[in-house]
């Protein structure tokens, strides 16, 4: 196979005006995963409550947003390739915030469903569209400035679990919900009115939906990437999903005391890993495009050990106050946050412009429907499976168990590397 390099365009903006975008576009995802994941930090509080199983709250934090968020994401995906991104962003900011308002006012189980269906419709409009806008932003280089929304995810999921599990050790999960939907709303208004839409080529109105489709699933390194994101998916949002419960159940922690433990083990340090891993596969990609998909492999690869470690090092033993499994955690969150913007990457340099949010819509579509649905989901069933003959460490195995599917995604990655090159000559003779 011929080594293909990357080829980089000019910034459409001044480095000073594309960065202030990139950072806007980070914030707006921070408040993306918040307002989606906030509901991990209160589930034991939500369970209690209203009497609910770890199978009910595994459907509230995963299918209960996910199905809405598929069905909607590649329709809004697609008038993004044909309208103003920007735009749809705000409005879609201010949506999903007004609706996670809303999932802090709930009384009833069904309340909090259809509030959580109403968060993953407006979330729809938000990732694709700025996956699209930081391709224009940032064409010379490409997984870096991707990496801004991995950061902004992490950024979300620390201020969601710190700040978050402080207000709610203060006035309970209904104030802590709340406070993390209203400044999306005021956010929505900023980027509405500072953010400049650059020029470029738009989808033309004859090509359909499934025509774009058929288009970006014909490449088979797109295929590939597609089914190993989905198989890390699992993983990814079971651990994230579940994680602040598991040290609550576990390590006999209160709220506030495991989101900040939560922060220090697992955000904290893939904000800094997502940037780094950008800027390594950036400089390895620059001579090889087969380094997109490798970086993939090796983090995912090397994700399940520490992962598994996390989970089943016995609690008891520590480095000072530290206990050891929590070193296996940070391990874990670094060498996870290598895929994410290799992914992204690859779903943007696979597709022109005129497709560019629709391609970021397909794979994260799939990715949050089947890992957030379903990982959240199986971790949640597998728990209340394993609680009679485990009890409280029924969670702990659950989430090992899970832990297993970036070592199948891995396997996958290798498989895109061999066609990825080939399939980038195609889109750029096209």
């Amino acid at each position: 196979m011929v080594c293909v390099r990357m080829v980089p365009s000019p910034p459409p903006y001044s480095p000073a005006y594309s960065r202030y975008v990139l950072g806007l576009l980070l914030l707006v995802q921070a408040f993306n995963v918040v307002d989606r994941s906030i509901i991990a930090l209160v589930a034991q509080d939500i369970r209690l409550e209203m009497d609910l199983s770890d199978r009910q709250m595994g459907l509230l934090m995963g299918f209960a947003f996910t199905v809405v968020h598929l069905i909607a994401g590649l329709p809004i995906a697609r008038i993004a390739d044909r309208g103003v991104r920007r735009t749809i962003i705000a409005v879609g900011l201010f949506a999903w915030s007004a609706m996670t308002v809303a999932t802090g006012m709930a009384r009833t189980f069904p309340q909090l469903f259809a509030a959580r269906m109403g968060v993953g419709i407006g979330e729809a409009a938000g990732g694709p569209p700025a996956h699209s806008l930081i391709a224009d932003y940032s064409p010379r280089s490409l997984a870096s400035g991707l990496s801004m929304l991995p950061m902004g995810a992490v950024a979300g999921l620390g201020l969601g679990f710190v700040v978050g599990g402080w207000i709610q050790h203060e006035w309970g999960w209904r104030a802590a919900i709340l406070a993390m939907g209203v400044p999306g709303l005021f956010l929505a208004i900023v980027v509405r009115f500072t953010v400049k839409e650059p020029h470029r080529e738009i989808a033309p109105q004859s090509e359909s939906m499934w025509a774009a489709g058929r288009a970006l699933l014909a490449l088979p390194s797109y295929r590939w990437t597609l089914v190993a994101m989905c198989l890390a998916g699992l993983s990814v949002f079971g651990r994230s999903s579940w994680e602040v419960t598991f040290l609550r159940r576990t390590y006999e922690m209160d709220a506030r005391t495991a989101a900040t433990w939560y922060f220090l083990i697992s955000p904290l340090p893939s904000f800094f890993a997502a940037y780094l891993w950008g800027r390594i596969t950036d400089r390895l990609a620059a001579r090889d495009a087969r380094w997109f998909a490798w970086t993939c492999a090796v983090g995912n690869a090397a994700f399940v050990p520490a992962s598994m470690a996390f989970y089943l090092w016995p609690k008891d033993q520590t480095l000072g106050p530290l206990p050891v499994a929590f070193v296996w955690s940070m391990m874990a969150s670094v060498l996870g946050s290598a895929a994410a913007p290799a992914t992204s990457a690859i779903a943007q340099r696979l597709a022109p412009p005129s497709r560019r949010a629709f391609s970021a819509a397909l794979w994260s579509m799939l990715f949050n429907f089947i890992g957030l649905g379903l990982g959240a989901y199986l971790v949640g069933d597998w728990s209340t499976r394993l609680e009679a003959e485990y009890g409280p460490n029924s969670l702990r195995y659950a989430l090992a168990l899970i832990s297993v599917t970036p070592l199948l995604a891995a396997g996958v990655n290798l498989l895109a590397a061999r066609t990825i090159g080939d399939d980038i000559r195609a889109v750029d003779a096209t």
